[in-house]
């Protein structure tokens, strides 16, 4: 079973928000959701069908918008940005092309601090943090969307701390409003009746040096299996985590390429295909990469987890609080 925030290959960078497919493969340019310019749809019925999850996403970054565009176009210019909208796209872009890795240290975070059931979760209410910084490569026409930023850190955290340590635009009315949109999204997962549903954690991706952000409502799932988070496990998801942030920092981002192992990936890259950007694997399988046949070669950033553990191995312990029997 596959849960539905996780990702198999991306075939196109930008896809209809909707149904998943590409320009080349529906055969006509996506449309930008009007409301918060973020969103892309291949026509009005996929955006009509997406508006009861989209919305209160849509409204979040609708009102957030205005208020800080102007102060920060100044800002991001010493990155290479022309305007801070250009920058917050390309933070979206990025975002996007290692949408395997962000969830994934989402739902890390969550069985580390919440456990299998989540139930260290319940009473308090969460907010992720993902801080980045910009690389030297705005200047560079086209731009390849997977190395636009580096990863700091990431830190699940409660809301009252972030609003104490967070950055200055981490204003009362901005959470408050976070929070509105995340019940709202809550309240329509709830109709879905998916049996391990917990429930919403808002994400929060900032960039060192402004104040620009842009958020995130991501669905959080109870494992299936009630397998205690001990030493080891802690150790692995933690290595798991590093994983995501090495796929990150290299530009190479993990895509699942199998509906059914979607909790299991490989590396690959972006490339330039018909003025669009377009997800390769670096090699077909772990096999061939453990056996020295890939051509990319042995991947310095793939090889250096701690403590005895190999990607696969890590994966596999993730993956293991999501086992489900075949007729689930």
């Amino acid at each position: 079973m596959a849960f539905e925030n996780s990702t198999t290959a991306i075939a196109d960078l930008r896809v209809c928000h909707k149904c998943g497919k590409g320009p080349q493969e529906l055969g006509c340019k996506l449309r930008r959701c009007s409301g918060c310019f973020s969103a892309m749809y291949c026509n009005r019925e996929c955006q009509k069908a997406a508006w009861p999850a989209h919305k209160p996403s849509c409204r979040l970054m609708n009102k957030e918008t205005p208020v800080y565009a102007n102060v920060l176009d100044h800002a991001v210019q010493r990155f290479g940005y022309a305007s801070s909208t250009a920058l917050s796209q390309a933070l979206s872009d990025f975002a996007q092309a290692h949408t395997w890795a962000i969830e994934t240290v989402v739902g890390s975070h969550a069985l580390l601090q919440g456990g299998a059931s989540m139930d260290k979760l319940k009473s308090s209410q969460q907010i992720l943090r993902f801080r980045f910084r910009c690389t030297p490569t705005a200047t560079q026409i086209p731009q390849n969307p997977a190395s636009t930023f580096k990863i700091v850190d990431s830190a699940l955290c409660a809301l009252n701390e972030y609003s104490a340590r967070g950055p200055s635009n981490a204003k009362p009315e901005f959470l408050d409003n976070l929070l509105k949109q995340r019940d709202s999204l809550h309240k329509h997962f709830l109709t879905r009746k998916h049996p391990f549903y917990f429930g919403i954690i808002p994400a929060v991706y900032e960039v060192e040096g402004v104040t620009t952000h842009i958020t995130r409502l991501c669905p959080v799932y109870r494992a299936t299996r009630d397998i205690p988070v001990d030493s080891f496990v802690k150790c692995a998801l933690g290595e798991l985590i590093r994983l995501c942030y090495n796929s990150m920092d290299a530009g190479q981002p993990f895509c699942a390429i199998d509906e059914q192992t979607s909790l299991t990936a490989i590396p690959g890259r972006f490339v330039r295909v018909d003025g669009g950007w377009k997800w390769e694997a670096l090699f077909e399988d772990w096999k061939e990469y453990n056996q020295g046949r890939a051509s990319c070669g042995r991947l310095p950033w793939l090889d250096n987890l701690g403590a005895g553990l190999s990607p696969t191995g890590v994966m596999s312990v993730y993956s293991e609080f999501y086992v489900v029997n075949a007729e689930d």
